[in-house]
């Protein structure tokens, strides 16, 4: 059981937004979209919604074709934000289990556990613009979950976030796979990504990258990076292998080297001749990967 995308294309206003977009996502998973603004992920979104009708291709989830997917099934976060500032929290997220037709019992479950998943009890009656912007993200997000979908679409959910704020909703993402959801979304913040995600799609001017198990990713681009701090000639290191985008910083040296043959003899000539304090060799970041590959 998954989600589907063949060969799907858009153009929109005489430009071509999505040129052939391929990929499947298995229900149950936490899988990401990373790409600059305007690569198409809120395009893709809207596809699988079916707010937008492909020009070709076709989307579907769990082999019924999206025409415009049942909206008990279905929770979505948009980029663009909206929230009725001059009512309180418990007036709006009341408002959105109504539209999803929940009795107010079980609306009032809802919102007693997110409020408190999210230790945000007391401000149940405080208006929207009283909140912080963090806790205005929270309300927006259980505005968009309340009614327990199966499929959840969240566009930049951490657009803004401070750390603190950041470690909570990923915490209720994971929790939400727990539950046997299907989480998608979209992020600028490669760290989120990559704490998160089994699977990814790196998407760039309507066409996909990278696309598959993040792990799988890393391990199959062969350039490593390696973090030493330790005693020993920064000068030959350089003179005798092949290393780029090199960094010092409070004795910390860490740098990339072509592929995990040379780092291994990196190893060796570092453990030759050097006092250890540390030495790691590790697969590109995701963050390094996107700017290498996705960046302009």
């Amino acid at each position: 059981m998954s989600l589907k995308i063949k060969q799907l294309k858009k153009t929109m206003n005489g430009n071509e937004i999505l040129k052939g977009i391929d990929l499947e996502i298995e229900a149950g998973t936490i899988y990401g979209f990373v790409g600059i603004n305007g690569a198409g992920k809120t395009t893709t979104f809207r596809h699988i919604l079916g707010i937008y009708t492909p020009d070709e291709g076709s989307v579907t989830w769990k082999e019924n074709k999206i025409e415009r997917l049942d909206a008990t099934k279905v929770g979505y976060l948009p980029e663009e934000r909206g929230l009725y500032p001059k009512r309180t929290v418990k007036q709006q997220l009341f408002f959105f289990g109504k539209l999803h037709n929940m009795t107010k019992k079980e609306i009032k479950t809802k919102i007693d556990f997110w409020l408190t998943f999210f230790h945000i009890q007391e401000n149940l009656n405080k208006k929207i613009s009283e909140l912080s912007k963090g806790n205005q993200q929270k309300i927006q997000f259980i505005a968009s979950i309340i009614h327990e979908p199966e499929l959840i679409i969240l566009d930049e959910p951490f657009s803004g976030l401070d750390p603190i704020n950041s470690n909570q909703l990923k915490e209720a993402i994971l929790y939400l796979k727990e539950q046997g959801c299907t989480v998608i979304f979209s992020s600028h913040q490669m760290t989120n990504v990559e704490e998160i995600c089994e699977s990814i799609c790196m998407i760039k001017a309507g066409k996909i990258l990278l696309e598959g198990n993040l792990n799988q990713i890393k391990n199959n681009i062969q350039k490593r990076k390696i973090i030493i701090q330790a005693d020993f000639e920064r000068k030959q290191l350089n003179e005798r292998f092949g290393i780029e985008s090199y960094n010092e910083k409070n004795d910390v040296v860490s740098f990339y080297t072509s592929n995990n043959y040379e780092a291994q003899m990196i190893q060796q000539y570092i453990f030759q001749s050097s006092v250890i304090q540390r030495f790691s060799i590790e697969p590109m970041s995701l963050n390094d990967i996107f700017l290498e590959r996705a960046g302009e």
